[in-house]
């Protein structure tokens, strides 16, 4: 066996997971635009995503997200055999185009094609670039040193940013612990009103 296809037999081995009742009942229960995502952007299906395109409304839409049951069964199914057995699963990296159009329906609207990068970024399928060491960067001056004020999540952003660009900075904050407005409040049954595909701090 060569060197590739032996590389690429390992792969789909560890991805591969057993088949159970506790991977019937995770798939039961997590979010469908979430397998959706995750089986098209394995398997590069990208007629059965059309599918599902007419059901799914953006979050705060007057008519909600209605995916028929036997849609939502067949998504299940087949996600399960591809975790369960390879079974359709791409070698592959999915087209940027078609993980544009898993973005939009997904979230139930169009989605430009400028949060690509910051998907590919924060979903880790891109290797990590440590800016820092771009060719040809300026080095900031000796003495340079950076205050960041407030240690909310646009703080905590710009301090792990900075430290990857290789400034010199200190972070204040009036409050006893990190979080900023997270901290100080708190929000029942928050949502997000832009189409992200994320709410969290990578």
């Amino acid at each position: 066996m060569s060197s590739q296809l032996l590389e690429k037999k390992l792969e789909l081995d560890s991805l591969r997971i057993p088949d159970s009742a506790e991977l019937a009942n995770a798939l039961e229960v997590a979010n469908l635009q979430t397998l959706l995502a995750a089986y098209v952007y394995l398997s590069h299906d990208a007629a059965f995503l059309e599918l599902f395109a007419e059901h799914i409304r953006p979050q705060f839409s007057l008519n909600p997200t209605s995916i028929p049951d036997d849609l939502a069964g067949e998504l299940r199914a087949r996600l399960r055999r591809l975790l369960t057995t390879g079974e359709g699963l791409q070698q592959q990296s999915p087209s940027d185009r078609l993980v544009q159009r898993i973005m939009s329906v997904t979230a139930g609207e169009p989605v430009d094609e400028e949060f690509l990068e910051l998907v590919y970024d924060q979903c880790g399928f891109r290797p990590w670039i440590d800016r820092s060491k771009v060719e040809g960067r300026r080095r900031p001056p000796a003495g340079f040193k950076v205050l960041v004020i407030g240690a909310g999540m646009t703080g905590m952003a710009a301090a792990v940013k900075l430290t990857e660009a290789g400034y010199d900075y200190i972070v204040i904050e009036k409050n006893a612990e990190v979080g900023g407005t997270w901290y100080e409040n708190r929000y029942p049954g928050v949502g997000v009103d832009t189409p992200s595909h994320f709410y969290s701090f990578s």
